[in-house]
C-alpha cells in the first residue's frame, strides 16, 4: 500500500488494482526463484493474461477468519495443520465440484487480520527462508550498499553484523577497533497515531541503551517527524553519539538524486537493507518493520526465535545480541512476533 509522500496518513491504494509488485520488490528475482524451485507452479504477472479464461473475473471470496478455526491473540491460527481442510470444505460448499464443469476456479482469500499464519508451524528451513523470496528492489539495495560504504569510510567501521555490536575500547568512532554501528528506528510519524510510544519514551530507551553500549555512531531510519529527528540528533550529541541518516551519508550527485527520486516508502526500503547489517538494532515492538528486522537477524546471525531467552525487563519484548525491541506486551505484539516471516 502506497502512502502519499506529502501526507503519510493517506493511502493511495485501490483494492481492485493496487501498485505493481516491483513498487517494493525485485520481481525478476522472485520469478527466477519460483521457476527454479517450484517449476510446477505457473506464475502470471497479471489477471490480464487470463482474459480468455471463464469466471476468473468474479472470484470466490473467502475470509480466512470465517473458516471456523480457533484464533489466538485475535488473529493467529491455533491449529494451522487443519487450515487446508477447512479451506477446501468452504470452497466445496460455495462452489461444489460437480457444478464447476472443469472450468478453473479463482479463489480470493480475504483477511481482515494480516497476521494469521504462525511461522513456527512450518519446518525451520521454511521459516528461515520463505520470506526471502521477496527481495527488496535492486535500486534500493544499491543505495543501501552506498550508504554502508560511506558509514565504513567516514567512521572507520568494520561492518560485520554476524558479530553483533562490540564497541571499541574507548568508545571512539575513529578508533581502529571500531567495528560497527547501531541502527535506530524512531517511530513518531503521524500515520502511527497512538499505536507507538511517545517520542520521549522511545528517545529515552534508545539513548540510554546507546550510552550503555558505548555506541559512537547511530544510524537513524525513516519513521520520525523532522522535529523529533532534530531533537534526537541534538540530544545524542550530548552523549557523544553521532546520529546520521542515509541522506547525510550519500554525497551530492547521482546517488543522492536516485534517493530523492524514490517515494517515501521506497526510501524506507533503503533503511531496511542498511539496518539488517547494523551491529545493533534498537526499535519498538509495535512495528512490523522492527519485528521483521529482529526475526530476520535472529535467524541469519543467531539461533532463531527459539534461542532468545525471555527478557527480564518488562518493557522489552525482544532482546538478543543483535536487536532490542521495547514495548508493552499485548495481543497485537504477540501476534506480530508469531506471524512475521523473517
Amino acid at each position: 500500500m502506497r502512502r502519499h509522500d506529502n501526507d503519510v496518513t493517506k493511502l493511495s491504494w485501490q483494492p481492485t488494482q493496487g501498485d505493481p509488485l516491483d513498487y517494493f520488490f525485485d520481481t525478476a528475482y522472485l520469478n527466477h526463484t519460483l521457476a527454479t524451485y517450484c517449476p510446477q507452479m505457473r506464475v502470471h504477472a497479471s489477471l490480464d493474461a487470463l482474459y480468455d479464461v471463464p469466471g476468473l473475473l468474479d472470484p470466490l471470496r473467502i475470509r480466512a477468519e470465517d473458516l471456523g478455526q480457533e484464533l489466538a491473540n485475535g488473529s493467529v491460527i491455533v491449529k494451522p495443520h487443519e487450515w487446508a481442510a477447512h479451506l477446501q470444505q468452504r470452497i466445496d460448499l460455495k462452489a461444489p465440484a460437480d457444478k464447476r464443469g472443469g472450468v478453473p476456479l479463482r479463489v480470493h482469500i480475504e483477511s481482515a487480520a494480516h497476521n494469521s499464519w504462525p511461522v513456527a508451524a512450518d519446518p525451520p528451513a521454511v521459516a528461515a527462508n520463505f520470506g526471502r523470496i521477496l527481495r527488496v528492489r535492486q535500486d534500493c539495495r544499491r543505495l543501501a550498499g552506498a550508504v554502508l560504504f560511506q558509514l565504513a569510510q567516514q567512521f572507520g567501521l568494520r561492518i560485520d553484523p554476524r558479530k553483533g555490536y562490540q564497541p571499541s575500547a574507548g568508545g571512539d568512532a575513529a578508533a581502529d577497533d571500531s567495528d560497527s554501528f547501531a541502527g535506530v528506528h524512531l517511530r513518531t510519524e503521524a500515520d502511527g497515531g497512538d499505536k507507538f510510544p511517545p517520542y520521549t519514551t522511545q528517545a529515552a530507551n534508545y539513548l540510554n541503551y546507546l550510552v550503555m553500549a558505548r555506541a559512537p555512531v547511530a544510524y537513524l531510519a525513516t519513521g520520525a517527524t523532522a522535529k523529533d529527528v532534530t531533537a534526537f540528533t541534538e540530544r545524542a550529541r550530548d552523549f557523544n553519539v553521532t546520529v546520521v541518516s542515509k541522506r547525510d551519508l550519500l554525497p551530492e550527485g547521482a546517488e543522492r538524486a536516485a534517493l530523492d527520486s524514490l517515494t517515501v516508502d521506497q526510501r524506507a526500503l533503503v533503511d531496511y537493507e542498511v539496518m539488517l547489517r547494523a551491529g545493533l538494532v534498537l526499535g519498538t515492538s509495535e512495528g512490523q518493520f522492527d519485528w521483521n528486522l529482529a526475526l530476520r537477524r535472529a535467524w541469519a546471525f543467531g539461533s532463531g526465535p527459539e534461542g532468545v531467552p525471555a527478557s527480564t525487563i518488562k518493557s522489552m519484548q525482544w532482546k538478543d545480541d543483535y536487536t532490542v525491541l521495547w514495548g508493552d506486551e499485548n495481543a497485537g505484539v504477540s501476534a506480530l512476533r508469531a506471524t512475521i516471516w523473517p
